[in-house]
């Protein structure tokens, strides 16, 4: 009956990842317990896995977002941000930095 051949040119470019997470400056330290809003802008990502350092871990999709997270402890926490999509992944990390709540220790000597 016969033989037929077609050709279709396909163009293939990279998904890239253009990762934007930040926090606002005042929220880079701050004493126990420390609320943090990570502001996510990132570009060309389907999942973000977010990896607080303090045992806490949660999974978002969206590439504007702002997540919340509360330190408890005192501490330095390098929070990671971990980005996919099909084609490619990226990781980002900030540096939260938790005081301890003060505490006051003072003696009065007798006035004379």
């Amino acid at each position: 009956c016969g033989a037929d051949t077609t050709q279709h040119v396909l163009v293939i470019q990279p998904n890239t990842i253009r990762m934007a997470v930040s926090v606002n400056g005042n929220e880079l330290f701050g004493c126990a317990p420390h609320a943090v809003r990570f502001i996510n802008q990132s570009h060309n990502a389907n999942s973000f896995a977010w990896n607080f350092a303090d045992g806490n871990q949660t999974v978002t999709q969206r590439n504007a977002d702002t997540v919340f997270h509360m330190f408890t402890q005192p501490g330095t926490y390098n929070v990671a941000v971990r980005a996919t999509n099909t084609c490619s992944d990226t990781t980002t990390h900030i540096t939260i930095q938790v005081y301890g709540t003060p505490n006051a220790s003072f003696t009065a000597m007798p006035t004379q």
